[in-house]
């Protein structure tokens, strides 16, 4: 008889589980498209208009990429927006990255992640991510001192599988964007 009344409460849970994920659903995602939509007006706050860009074609090379967005004012081409992610420690780290017409990382907003609070979310910080603001999308970067073709990023101490994945992404995003450049201008 015990096991008849735990079957029935797993039932019952998971059906009321099941309804309230159902009924969430639509609100959850208009949620997101207004965080989203947020994020875009924060990283390019003249611009009016986000017009997909399709990157179809280079997503097999760059898997992390996820879009990628032209940011459009009533003066024209304000830059492009591009989402990105590679593998950190504790999952995938999203970041979305504002670069202006030439190339350049104008400005860049990490998304919701699992790295571990107070050592891979230090990537977080404008000590770390501020190494790539202002810098062009010309040289790959890395954080391993071997690697001196690229521009060289200081990893934050002890959160070294996180920055890596973080300047993963970003390489990632500015190989893209390289390949979209002439449908920016």
């Amino acid at each position: 008889m015990p096991a008849i009344i735990l079957c029935v409460i797993c039932l019952v849970t998971t059906a009321l589980l099941a309804v309230t994920n159902q009924i969430t659903y639509l609100p959850r995602l208009e949620l997101e498209a207004a965080a989203l939509k947020a994020d875009q007006q924060t990283l390019f706050p003249n611009a009016s208009d986000f017009t997909p860009v399709d990157i179809t074609a280079h997503q097999t090379k760059y898997p992390g990429v996820t879009s990628a967005l032209v940011a459009k004012s009533a003066t024209g081409v304000e830059g492009v927006l591009i989402r990105t992610a590679s593998r950190g420690y504790g999952g995938d780290v999203p970041v979305l990255l504002a670069f202006d017409k030439s190339g350049k990382i104008l400005r860049m907003k990490f998304l919701s992640n699992d790295e571990t609070p107070g050592l891979g979310k230090k990537v977080e910080n404008q000590a770390f991510f501020g190494q790539f603001i202002g810098k062009s999308t010309d040289k790959l970067f890395t954080v391993k001192a071997t690697e001196t073709d690229k521009a060289r990023i200081d990893a934050v101490a002890g959160a070294t599988i996180s920055s890596r994945a973080v300047t993963e992404a970003i390489n990632a995003a500015a190989s893209i964007f390289k390949l979209i450049a002439a449908e920016v201008k």
